[in-house]
Parts: C-alpha cells; sequence; structure tokens
C-alpha cells in the first residue's frame, strides 16, 4: 500500500551554493592528483592520460548540474533516509569517471548511461509516495529482537570455533597473510552472519548507544567490531565505527554533503602533501587511488571487455539462475577481466552499474537502478521517524555498491539486513506503528492525546 509522502522541505540559496561548490572543488583536485600523483606513480597499473578539453568542460558541467540536484532535494535526511547511498554513489563513482571520461577520453556512451542512471535514481527517490508498513507487534518484536542475538552468537561462535583465539590477528602487517592462511569456506549461513555481524549488527548497537548517550553499548559495539576485524583480518570492521560515529554526526545536519565533501578533499591534500614533501605513497595509494579512482577506473574497464563482440554478457549466469542459462567462460567475471587486463590473477570487483553492464549491457544499468531505486523508496518509508540512525545504518554496506552487484550487496553485504533492522529499531523505540491496512495508532501519551486532541478541534 502507498500513500503520498511529506511535502519537501525548501533549500535556500546556500544550502545549494555550498554543496555544489565543494563538490566542484572535489572534481578539480580530482583532476589534478589523476595526473599529478597517480600518473606519476601509478601509471603501470592500466591508467593512461589522453585529455580532452571538450570533455573535461562536459564533466564539469555535468558534476555541477548533479550537485544542485542533490543539494536541492536531499538536504533533508527526514525525508529521504536513503540519501546517503545516492550521495556515496556519486561522490565515490560517479564524479571520478567523470574526471576519468575527461583525463582518458573515456567512451561517451557508458559515461552517459551512468549519468543517466544516477539521475533516474534521483527522480526515482522524488517520486511522492510512500510504502505502508506492517507492524510487528509484541511477539513479533520479541522474536526478532532474539532472533538478531541468536544470529550474532552464531556469527561469533562459528568463528571462534573455525578461528581459535591463538589465531586471531591484530597486526594490520600481517591481515593478508591470515587471510590466505585461514582463507575457509564458512558453512550456509553462516557467512551472512559474519558480515551482516560486522556491517549492520554492530553498526546498529553503536549508533543505539549514541542516541541513548550510553558509553557502555558504544564501547561494546566497538568491542565487538575489534573482535570481529581479529577473527577475520578484515580492516573495514575496526574502521566500520568511526565511520558510522562520524556520519552520525554529520547526518544531524543539513549541510551533510558539504561536510562529507570537504573532510574527503582534506583526506586527498593531506595524501597529497604527504608524497610531495616525504615521498610516502601508502595514503596516497589508499585514498587516492583505491578509494576514489580505481573503482571508476574498473567500470571503464567492464564496458570495454563487454563491448567487443566476441565478449558474451553474462546474463546472471553467475548466479542461482545457472540453472537457465549457461556461463559463457571458464572462470568467474572478475578473473577474465583480472587476466585480460592485468595478466594476472585478483580480484578486481565492480560496482552496481559495472556488473549490470555485464550482465545485460545498457539494459542492465537501467533495470537495477529501477531495483535499487525501488529498494530505497521501501527504506525510506521505514527509516523516515528515525532518519539519522536508519541513514547511517546504510552507509556501512552502501559502500559495497561501489565495488560489488546489486544482489551480493542487498543480500551478503546488509544492505536488505539493513532495512529489517531499521524496521525493527522504528516499532522498538518510536512505539508508532502503521498497519497493513494503513491506519495509524499512534503512541499512548500526554504528547499523542495532545495531537490528537488538537486535530479534534481542528475538524
Amino acid at each position: 500500500m502507498i500513500n503520498a509522502s511529506p511535502q519537501t522541505v525548501k533549500v535556500g540559496i546556500s544550502g545549494i551554493f555550498w554543496p555544489t561548490l565543494s563538490i566542484l572543488l572535489y572534481k578539480a583536485c580530482l583532476d589534478y592528483l589523476y595526473v599529478n600523483f597517480i600518473m606519476v606513480v601509478f601509471a603501470y597499473e592500466n591508467y593512461s592520460l589522453d585529455p580532452s578539453l571538450n570533455k573535461i568542460f562536459e564533466s564539469y558541467i555535468i558534476v555541477g548540474i548533479i550537485a544542485v540536484l542533490l543539494a536541492k532535494n536531499f538536504s533533508d535526511a527526514s525525508q529521504h533516509p536513503s540519501r546517503i547511498v545516492v550521495f556515496l554513489y556519486f561522490i565515490f563513482i560517479i564524479v571520478p569517471l567523470l574526471s576519468l571520461y575527461g583525463l582518458q577520453n573515456a567512451p561517451t556512451p557508458f559515461v552517459y548511461i551512468a549519468v543517466f542512471c544516477i539521475l533516474f535514481l534521483i527522480a526515482l527517490l522524488k517520486i511522492r509516495v510512500d510504502f505502508r508498513i506492517p507492524m510487528l507487534g509484541s511477539m513479533g518484536l520479541a522474536f526478532a529482537f532474539l532472533s538478531l542475538i541468536f544470529a550474532g552468537f552464531l556469527a561469533y561462535g562459528q568463528l571462534f570455533r573455525a578461528i581459535g583465539v591463538s589465531n586471531m590477528v591484530f597486526d594490520f602487517n600481517k591481515i593478508y597473510d591470515f587471510r590466505d592462511i585461514h582463507d575457509i569456506d564458512i558453512p550456509f549461513p553462516f557467512g551472512y552472519f559474519r558480515v551482516w555481524q560486522g556491517k549492520v549488527f554492530n553498526v546498529a548497537l553503536l549508533l543505539y548507544g549514541l542516541n541513548k548517550k550510553s558509553l557502555l553499548l558504544v564501547l561494546i559495539a566497538i568491542g565487538l567490531e575489534v573482535l570481529m576485524f581479529g577473527l577475520t583480518g578484515h580492516k573495514l570492521f575496526i574502521f566500520a565505527p568511526f565511520l558510522a560515529w562520524g556520519f552520525y554526526l554529520m547526518a544531524k545536519s543539513n549541510n551533510f554533503l558539504t561536510y562529507f565533501v570537504g573532510l574527503i578533499i582534506i583526506l586527498m591534500l593531506f595524501c597529497y602533501s604527504d608524497f610531495l614533501f616525504f615521498g610516502g605513497i601508502d595514503a596516497g595509494s589508499l585514498i587516492i587511488r583505491r578509494a576514489l579512482i580505481l573503482p571508476a577506473h574498473i567500470h571503464l574497464i567492464y564496458y570495454d571487455f563487454f563491448s567487443q563482440p566476441d565478449n558474451p554478457f553474462i546474463f546472471l549466469s553467475n548466479s542461482i539462475f545457472s540453472k537457465f542459462v549457461d556461463y559463457p567462460y571458464d572462470v568467474s567475471m572478475i578473473r577474465v577481466i583480472s587476466w585480460a587486463y592485468w595478466n594476472r590473477d585478483f580480484g578486481p570487483n565492480v560496482g552496481y552499474m559495472g556488473d549490470a553492464y555485464g550482465q545485460f549491457g545498457i539494459y542492465g544499468m537501467g533495470l537495477f537502478t529501477l531495483i535499487l531505486g525501488g529498494f530505497l523508496k521501501i527504506f525510506d518509508s521505514v527509516g523516515k521517524r528515525i532518519p539519522h540512525q536508519a541513514s547511517v545504518l546504510l552507509a556501512i554496506p552502501a559502500f559495497s555498491l561501489t565495488n560489488g552487484a546489486l544482489f551480493t550487496s542487498l543480500l551478503t553485504h546488509g544492505l536488505l539486513m539493513g532495512l529489517i533492522v531499521v524496521w525493527i529499531w522504528n516499532e522498538a523505540t518510536q512505539k508508532r506503528y502503521t498497519s497493513i491496512s494503513g491506519h495509524f495508532d499512534y503512541p499512548r501519551n500526554s504528547e499523542s492525546k495532545k495531537f490528537c486532541k488538537t486535530k479534534e478541534v481542528k475538524n
């Protein structure tokens, strides 16, 4: 069931000017650092420099237009908790892709289709409909909480059983050796529980502690993430609490986009200063190359490969639909790309648009964007009463969309589980349910009585 959503909050000139300016400055920094850092240090990694002045000019116009649309339409988290997904994909994929469009003279069709898809996603989120979400009820809520706790015990229990306390690793210099040695296949569904625990459940506990100003809950959440890092060797888990904390502080402001982009610019300039004055490349490799340039670069590589007539599309034959469609290659899709472009075996994962193109071509990009937009509209309906917590809870899993397939991000990396947790949290904390028939059951307290009385007087 659906109903009309509330009116959008109007944004002043300054609310549009500063986010747009910060994004254009971010684009300028990317362009400069691609030429003066990436091409200086990492040119051997299949990067190229073939600037086109016309395309560079086009790229700034396009970035400016999208930045204005984002600032104008998504400044208020209460209307669009899922805005964080659009922000992240735009900042980490679309803007770098447009930088490469001008500096690498990248193919126009793919770049413009990607731009169309982000505009399509923005348009989908602005459709004024609101899905009515059924309530869990007291028994359902209790069962949901117990299920989350049980899943956590299973996740940690299985990891302790497989790894052992003595083999845990907390040294960043040893984590890759640790993963090579302890690369275990965890039985279904425990592998899902592990990722959900680190990306969703622990983050939810942290946000709940911040919301309740409970230092104990915050410390427990951080401790659980550190423990997850020690058992898996994945750095994301140890950084997740601090990312979530930062997102939580910024999400409360209507200037989220300006603050977030400004922080990225500061990090980029710090990395380049380290390279310029001390010759350090590790920080720049992690932030500038790996986080910002490489994901967009891999999107272009996937387009280059699958746009060739001799390389057939996948048509989801690498998924549960393999029983109906024959897989056309001898190895996995990422291995095909790694051998074709780097002549070595590793995992160049691509974001949802690149994967969509590899599956169905340009039609796949539009179809997968439509599916993502539908998911985000449902998320907005579920999370709009706890918009800041919902937005942040979606942020950590949303990063997977920049280097992972859509359905993998939804199921494995926690986007769908984030939706479920927000649904539970919304009912548990707000005490305000929407029935399947669409009738509101307001909380039975003095404020709700005053609200109902006021409505009766007005009528």
